[in-house]
C-alpha cells in the first residue's frame, strides 16, 4: 500500500474519535483543540492563544501538509471526506470508463482528478472511496467514455441524478443519526 494511501486512512480515524468524543459527551470539553478557531482568531488579529495548544499543532501541522500535498487536509485529516467517501459505495453512484475506448496514453481523467485516483473500469463492482463526485474527468475526457454506474448508461451530472443522491444521503444521515 502507497504512503498516500495508507495515510489517507487517518480521516476515518479522525471521524470515528470525534463519534466517540460526541456519544460520550466530551467532544463539547475540549476546549481549543479545533485548528478552525485557532485560524479564525488569528484571522480576527485575536493572538491571545492560551489555552488553544492543540489547536496551534493541529492548525501548523494542516499547513505543513498543505505545503507537501496538495488538499492535504481533505486527502487525509477531513472527517466529513469519510462520510462522503460512502456516497460512490454503491456501485450505481460510482464513475467509471471502459478502458477499450480509451485514447491510448491518454490518462487525461485521473490527471485532472483531485484525488489523484483512477476510474474503474465499466462493469465492474469495485468503487473508489476517495471519489467525491466533481465530475472533473467527465469534462476532460475527449471520448466521453466516463460514466456513472455499473450499466454506463448514465453519464452522472444529470441533475434528477444528483438529486437522488443527494436524497440518498440526505436518509443516510438521518439514519445514522447524525
Amino acid at each position: 500500500m502507497e504512503l498516500t494511501a495508507a495515510l489517507s486512512l487517518i480521516k476515518y480515524a479522525v471521524r470515528l474519535l470525534i463519534l466517540f468524543l460526541c456519544f460520550g459527551g466530551t467532544y463539547v470539553k475540549l476546549k481549543g483543540s479545533s485548528p478552525w478557531d485557532v485560524f479564525s482568531m488569528l484571522h480576527a488579529g485575536n493572538f491571545a492563544l492560551e489555552g488553544y495548544f492543540a489547536g496551534v499543532v493541529l492548525l501548523i501541522l494542516i499547513l505543513c501538509g498543505m505545503c507537501v500535498q496538495e488538499r492535504f487536509f481533505c486527502r487525509i485529516l477531513c472527517p466529513m471526506g469519510a462520510i462522503f467517501s460512502l456516497l460512490p459505495v454503491l456501485p450505481y453512484f460510482a464513475l467509471r470508463r471502459e478502458r477499450e475506448n480509451c485514447i491510448s496514453g491518454c490518462a487525461a481523467c485521473t490527471k485532472k482528478c483531485p484525488s489523484d485516483i483512477g476510474l474503474p473500469e465499466l462493469g465492474s463492482i469495485e468503487t473508489r472511496g476517495d471519489c467525491f463526485m466533481c465530475q472533473k474527468c467527465t469534462g476532460i475526457c475527449p471520448k466521453g467514455n466516463i460514466h456513472c454506474g455499473v450499466s454506463g448508461k448514465l453519464k452522472g451530472n444529470e441533475l434528477w441524478f444528483t438529486a437522488i443522491r443527494a436524497v440518498f444521503l440526505l436518509f443516510l444521515y438521518l439514519w445514522i443519526g447524525i
